[in-house]
């Protein structure tokens, strides 16, 4: 599986500065995965150490083949 980052999302990623690492991890570590039926989009969600805290974070994406087109990601 390969991660595919639109370049809205990296553009978000810079402005909010979320690592790219925090994002791999969020796929390697997900706990719980859902299909978005309002939006279209799978979404995978994860708790990942970051800045020394534990943080929720959530990624949309969409299956290319192999491949998932991360689309946005937040974290609390």
């Amino acid at each position: 599986m390969k991660l595919v980052l639109t370049d809205h999302l990296k553009a978000r990623l810079g402005q909010r500065k979320i690592p790219l690492e925090l994002v791999e991890e969020n796929f390697e570590k997900s706990e719980e995965a859902y299909w978005d039926n309002l939006r279209n989009h799978y979404v995978v969600i994860s708790l990942v150490k970051h800045n020394e805290s534990l943080r929720k974070v959530i990624a949309a994406y969409d299956r290319i083949g192999e491949d998932k087109e991360v689309i946005a990601v937040h974290h609390y």
